[in-house]
């Protein structure tokens, strides 16, 4: 039983963690953009290197009202809140573009 060998490895002082994803590029950009984002009042900074990242979607969201600016921070409107998933499909793969970020 899975929950018996997690409790034993605690108990071992193991780590209990069988996989562990490791996000690079611009997936780990975009997983950062989208989990500030969901903080609703505080966002994400303006000149974030993940806001840089994802300009062209950030842009096209803000456009249809579902992003905003609050002073030097992005977060989601009013409206983006009741739609936040369809934000936050924007920002993890399957990415539109074919662009790279370096590491």
């Amino acid at each position: 039983d899975r929950l018996t060998t997690y409790l034993e490895r605690v108990e071992r002082g193991e780590r209990p963690v069988a996989h562990a994803e490791a996000l690079e590029g611009r997936e780990k950009l975009g997983e950062t953009l989208m989990l500030g984002l969901r903080r609703r009042e505080e966002g994400v900074p303006r000149c974030a290197r993940e806001a840089e990242a994802f300009a062209a979607e950030i842009a096209a969201l803000a456009a249809r009202g579902l992003l905003e600016y609050s002073g030097e921070r992005l977060r989601l409107s009013r409206e983006g809140v009741f739609l936040a998933n369809e934000v936050f499909r924007e920002f993890v793969p399957p990415f539109e573009s074919s662009e790279t970020i370096p590491q």
